[in-house]
């Protein structure tokens, strides 16, 4: 696993060659998220892992939240200090036998970090159109106690392992957490999304740990239409982009 740093004035982030994941990131050299890592058990927590072309499980992999997460990237290429593109390839596998490209960008200009993604099918020689289910998986320090999600949809506490996915009505969220103060003032997070999430705007709650961290993931779909005819799919050529940007505020 190679890491890229990028930065621009106060703000910084390392972005992994494998997955497209971001590892950190900082504004004056505080942590925004909770920094990636492997656990004692060999599972991996923190950044923002991206989820495709599924989030959760499905039936074409034993393996959470698609293959994206573990290929390593064919091209690495630098706009300027401040943003790092990376292109991901996969041929399909018997139980997905779709071939996707996975085109990931990260920057970090005046305080925000971007994070986008695109997925295009390639041409695989197969006739029926390839379900997807895309997401991010942003992890943020805290303690869950002390943190509220305000959003269209209202007002949101409370993590935990029984995952709630919610339907929101703005594409902007503030995630506020009262248990972290940086230079006497409370922690306060702004999440937009963009690209394809105006269509669908849906974000799970979760955390297996929520002494140490809590996760407020958009996800493209909710998880119960993948696999109908109301979820995304794509033909061959056809490509569909996120989009998610975060600041500190």
């Amino acid at each position: 696993m190679a890491e890229h740093k990028i930065y621009d004035g106060r703000a910084e982030a390392v972005v992994s060659d494998v997955g497209g994941t971001v590892l950190s990131f900082k504004l004056a050299g505080e942590d925004v998220l909770y920094p990636w890592r492997k656990t004692d058990d060999g599972k991996e927590r923190g950044g923002i892992p991206i989820c495709a072309p599924w989030f959760g499980k499905t039936e074409f992999g034993d393996k959470k939240h698609g293959h994206l997460r573990d290929l390593e990237a064919v091209k690495v290429s630098y706009n300027d200090a401040s943003e790092v593109k990376m292109t991901f390839e996969h041929p399909g596998s018997q139980r997905y036998p779709w071939a996707m490209r996975y085109d990931v960008g990260v920057s970090v200009k005046y305080g925000f970090l971007k994070h986008s993604l695109t997925i295009t099918r390639l041409d695989d020689g197969l006739f029926d159109l390839a379900p997807i289910d895309p997401g991010f998986h942003p992890y943020f320090l805290g303690n869950e106690t002390d943190v509220l999600v305000t959003a269209g949809f209202g007002k949101h506490v409370g993590f935990s392992k029984n995952a709630e996915s919610v339907s929101i009505g703005s594409p902007a969220l503030l995630i506020e957490n009262f248990g972290r103060f940086v230079k006497g003032k409370n922690v306060r997070t702004a999440m937009s999304l963009g690209g394809s999430f105006s269509r669908s705007l849906i974000v799970v709650f979760w955390s297996d740990n929520p002494e140490e961290y809590f996760c407020v993931e958009p996800i493209l779909e909710e998880k119960k239409l993948f696999n109908t005819s109301s979820g995304r799919r794509l033909g061959i050529g056809q490509s569909v982009g996120i989009s998610m940007t975060l600041s500190g505020i």
